[in-house]
């Protein structure tokens, strides 16, 4: 399923830029199950059925917090994970009509999920939608390392896996790419996911790298919920950047945890250390931080800002966020929003 809309709330007007770029700034964060009020029967268990509390109030309830939260929060681009449908982000539009988003101007807003699944990803955007792709992985079998002959394939059942988002957006005379990422959870364990997660990360890096091929000074920018800590991902040790792998060929990214935020390297990052604790992020489980959201970027990329939103009525006095219950009707995610700014040459 995808879709893409300018909300019926605005005036859509003709865009163009000219003059100095001005910095973009970009907040992505995971909704934790933010579903409609209407049941379809693809929901998770304990938001249908004769026995769920989740009801239109709450549902309202909800959208209002997060507008607040928008409102709060200015960004030109939001990039939402685990939203169940278009509609549902064209109702987070109107909850912010005539204050985030001016009645004068267009916003634009695209939405993916996998047909018959649960949830997906939905953007919102002053800055206008030039493009929009979506790249689905399909698998049906994979080399069995487990037998000599490298060449023996072994038959898989593909799990659900999320689309890939890529959207060409226009800002003032510059344009960029981004990409809007939710990769396969942990469910089921770590390692045996994990096959799921470097499938979506070959699919990102082939992406990528078609486009900087065409273009080396190419502006490209991945965000979402990658669950996947920093500390998991590869690093080249002469580079510092973060190291995506596509057909046995790499490409290379900067990490805004890393570039931006002034936080301390994980152990098998190369460089000196910046002097703050590896000890925040963005996911906090089992009373551990998670650094599994994020923002990658090309080299044509200039960070200027970087942080997890762990301040407000969405996380406690220790930062920690608070996780939606929908018996209760309260708390906002069980991940904090990831806010990013950056320009462009």
């Amino acid at each position: 399923m995808f879709a893409v809309f300018t909300a019926c709330l605005m005036l859509l007007c003709a865009c163009g830029g000219s003059g100095d770029a001005k910095p973009v700034r970009i907040i992505s964060w995971n909704l934790q199950t933010f579903f409609d009020a209407q049941t379809d029967g693809t929901e998770y268990a304990e938001f249908r059925g004769a026995k769920t509390s989740w009801n239109r109030e709450k549902y309202e309830a909800r959208l209002d917090r997060l507008a607040a939260f928008i409102k709060e929060h200015r960004a030109d681009i939001y990039v939402f994970q685990e939203v169940e449908n278009e509609a549902v982000l064209q109702d987070i539009a109107n909850r912010c009509a005539g204050s985030v988003f001016s009645a004068q101007k267009a916003l634009y807003g695209c939405f993916s999920a996998e047909k018959g699944a649960a949830l997906g990803t939905g953007i919102l955007s002053r800055l206008p939608i030039e493009d929009v792709k979506i790249h689905r992985t399909d698998i049906r079998a994979v080399r069995d390392l487990n037998i000599k002959n490298t060449s023996a394939l072994r038959y898989v059942l593909q799990p659900p896996l999320r689309p890939l988002l890529e959207i060409h957006i226009q800002s003032g005379a510059q344009n960029f790419t981004l990409f809007a990422c939710h990769w396969k959870s942990k469910s089921g364990g770590e390692k045996a996911s994990n096959i799921w997660r470097s499938f979506q990360e070959a699919l990102l890096a082939g992406r990528i790298r078609e486009l900087t091929e065409k273009n080396p000074k190419e502006s490209v920018i991945v965000c979402g919920d990658f669950n996947r800590d920093l500390k998991e991902f590869d690093f080249n040790k002469d580079t510092g950047k973060v190291c995506f792998t596509s057909e046995s060929r790499q490409i290379e990214l900067y990490s805004a945890w890393l570039d931006a935020s002034g936080q301390k390297q994980p152990d098998n990052f190369p460089q000196k250390d910046r002097g703050t604790d590896f000890t925040s992020g963005s996911y906090y489980f089992r009373d551990k931080w998670e650094r599994i959201d994020h923002f990658f970027y090309t080299a044509s990329v200039n960070a200027v800002l970087f942080y997890a939103v762990n301040s407000g009525v969405h996380a406690d006095n220790k930062g920690i966020p608070l996780r939606y219950n929908p018996h209760t009707g309260t708390g906002y995610s069980d991940h904090l929003p990831i806010f990013f700014e950056f320009s462009l040459p």
